[in-house]
């Protein structure tokens, strides 16, 4: 334990103090890890998983960030897995499509799988472009246009850890950290973009799941951009609220239900305060994920 803390800590402050360029923003990332982090590749059980993510911010100023995300995972064993997401970005004149194949692999400390630690590795490319339908009021003299990182293909890298550990007598708590660079090298180049979060789990007469998260990520605009989320489960109904704080003056309020063992579906809602919402009716964010199971003992319930 003191040893994977002693790991997990500079590289949590490492992702803290680094530059970013660009990263996607996701509010559902609570209902799916492995939007950001390969580790989340292994699903603790031998199925495969599919999802779907539409994510739509500043809704009402032109040429708004639209996010559309589809990956699955398949799980080889119950320690191992692979996975494939395609993410595409489009905000104004520009688009961004990566495709990222990742694996990961999970230790398991106890038989119950209540402690472990999953990694995951990702490689793929990207694909900048510029869309000449949506040019207006662009010069397109501007020397970022014209610098050759755009209409090519290259390379990209990324990894993941996710460490799951319970504390107390009856088991019904949990600690979590994860350490995530999605974009550890593009183009022939470093690029540190990152993640880290830690997490409190708490399970209520096996009824309610409780899941406080903070959260640090870099992004396109600042250094740093941290979010403080809640997620209430009901685990005998299926259905789950979030609710949530993000350190650029907005808030996230979201929702989502099992509509049966196999597919869930999650909606969130980012309002915008400050000087931007006067030109937006804030962000929207909606998911559907399915899952198949290979052996009909396989699956659990989603959530």
């Amino acid at each position: 334990m003191k040893k994977i803390i002693f790991i997990t800590l500079p590289l949590f402050f490492l992702i803290i103090n680094i530059n970013a360029q660009t990263l996607y923003n996701f509010n559902l990332y609570p209902t799916n890890a492995s939007l950001y982090n390969p580790a989340a590749t292994v699903n603790n059980g031998d199925y495969l998983r599919c999802y779907l993510n539409s994510h739509l911010q500043w809704v009402g100023m032109d040429g708004f960030p639209k996010n559309n995300t589809a990956g699955f995972s398949l799980s080889s064993s119950k320690n191992m897995a692979f996975g494939a997401t395609i993410f595409n970005r489009t905000h104004g004149i520009m688009n961004n499509t990566r495709f990222r194949a990742s694996y990961a692999y999970q230790l398991r400390f106890d038989k119950k799988n209540k402690h472990y630690l999953k990694m995951g590795v990702a490689l793929g490319a990207v694909n900048n472009k510029l869309l000449n339908n949506n040019a207006k009021n662009v010069d397109i003299a501007d020397p970022e246009l014209n610098s050759g990182n755009y209409n090519k293909i290259s390379l990209t890298s990324g990894f993941g850890l996710l460490y799951h550990l319970p504390i107390g007598r009856l088991k019904n708590k949990a600690f979590e950290i994860e350490i995530v660079s999605p974009i550890i090298f593009e183009a022939g180049k470093p690029n540190f973009f990152g993640l880290a979060a830690a997490s409190y789990i708490f399970i209520i007469r096996r009824k309610w799941e409780i899941k406080s998260t903070a959260l640090v990520r870099n992004t396109e605009l600042v250094k740093a951009q941290g979010d403080f989320i809640m997620k209430i489960y009901n685990i005998q109904q299926g259905w789950w609220l979030l609710a949530g704080v993000r350190s650029n003056k907005s808030a996230i309020a979201g929702f989502g239900t099992r509509i049966s063992n196999n597919i869930a579906m999650s909606y969130a809602y980012q309002p915008i305060i400050g000087s931007l919402a006067l030109g937006t009716t804030g962000s929207h964010e909606v998911q559907i994920r399915i899952k198949i199971a290979k052996r009909k003992s396989a699956c659990p319930a989603y959530h």
